[in-house]
């Protein structure tokens, strides 16, 4: 093996060494599935011969695909590493390292964020994701947080109506979706509801069904809502009836979803997509961002245990007229990731005024083998 050979697979073993140390570690493992799915992702990318900001349609399937892209090649790479001590012959070790080579020119291209460095970056507007300067190349997405921005004023009102109109079973269940903004799976648990004196305020009491076995989330949450809806007008006078409170609770989520789908479909005959319980959700986050409730008390009321997950639920544009929430409540520490969004915002006007377009990316040599 002569000498200049030798020198390229120094410094290809160095580099790789360097670079995967630099990551850091993963600080959850995937699960078994979640491998096999990984692994499945690349496989398909490599056949058709794309990556995944070429290949992705939608915010969800880019970072699904990174996700995955990220984990093999980190993963072979480590895999290969270990390896080495155990080759025994020229030919094996030179296309051992030109597979290393290849692996971390790709996993260069879309590096994992294990610390969310870059997500703290992109809070205070110095970070641009690749997906950024697709997205307006992609297909309107589908997702809830997109579908529940576009669905017309009032919608909730009308589904309700229609479902007074059918004497629904899940009249009491549609109203707790509207004014809790819980999940359906934790209406199927069931909701607790206590009319207070005040205004007609209701205290809803909530057990979630998200922990992953109390690892996360809220096991339990409260909070006080008011709404001048009609779901809320529903629910207090039910209560009125009987002696202040009431337990909400369905035979299955899946049979509320798919109610909900029939009275959508019956209410916009027109329309080419359903309402299901999650507009629910993300319509109730909506109004709290309205509100401008800080990202603490919002991660409380979703039941969630940090700040992150509410990026997923649509902004507050307008908030719905007499709706109020106070003295909210839950069984554990928010976890809060990020700085407050005065300065996000102060560093992206800035940015915007100088007409500058920062994007912090790994730049990535070449590597000739």
């Amino acid at each position: 093996m002569n000498k200049n050979i030798i020198n390229e697979i120094e410094f290809i073993i160095n580099d790789s060494i360097l670079y995967m140390n630099s990551l850091g570690r993963r600080q959850t493992k995937p699960s078994v599935g979640t491998k096999k799915q990984y692994y499945e992702i690349v496989s398909r990318l490599n056949r058709i011969k794309k990556t995944p900001i070429e290949h992705c349609s939608s915010k969800n399937t880019f970072y699904l695909y990174r996700a995955a892209w990220s984990y093999v090649y980190s993963n072979e790479i480590d895999k290969s590493l270990k390896k080495l001590k155990h080759i025994r012959s020229d030919t094996e070790l030179i296309e051992m390292i030109k597979t290393i080579g290849i692996n971390l020119k790709k996993l260069k291209m879309f590096p994992p964020d294990y610390n969310f460095k870059n997500i703290k970056l992109s809070e205070l507007g110095l970070y641009t994701s690749a997906w950024q300067n697709v997205k307006d190349l992609a297909p309107p997405s589908k997702s809830k947080k997109s579908q529940t921005r576009k669905l017309p004023t009032g919608w909730q009102k009308k589904i309700f109506q229609q479902a007074i109109c059918q004497n629904s079973k899940y009249l009491d269940a549609i109203a707790v979706l509207s004014i809790s903004g819980c999940r359906p799976s934790e209406v199927e648990h069931g909701v607790g509801l206590q009319l207070l004196d005040e205004d007609n305020c209701i205290k809803v009491i909530i057990k979630s069904r998200k922990t992953h076995d109390g690892k996360f989330g809220q096991e339990f949450r409260s909070f006080i809502v008011f709404s001048n809806s009609v779901e809320h007008l529903h629910l207090t006078k039910k209560m009125e009836g009987s002696n202040g409170e009431l337990f909400v609770k369905v035979d299955k989520s899946k049979n509320l979803s798919e109610a909900i789908r029939k009275l959508s479909k019956v209410v916009f005959s027109r329309a080419s997509w359903n309402v299901s319980p999650y507009n629910y959700r993300h319509f109730f986050c909506s109004n709290l961002k309205a509100l401008k409730k800080c990202r603490e008390d919002i991660a409380v009321v979703m039941g969630h245990s940090n700040d992150k997950s509410q990026r997923f639920y649509s902004f507050g544009k307008k908030v719905k007229d007499g709706f109020g929430i106070k003295e909210i409540s839950g069984t554990d520490q928010v976890k809060v990731t990020g700085p407050e969004g005065k300065q996000a915002m102060n560093n992206i006007i800035a940015l915007k005024k100088t007409n500058a377009h920062i994007a912090i990316e790994l730049n990535y040599s070449e590597l000739y083998l």
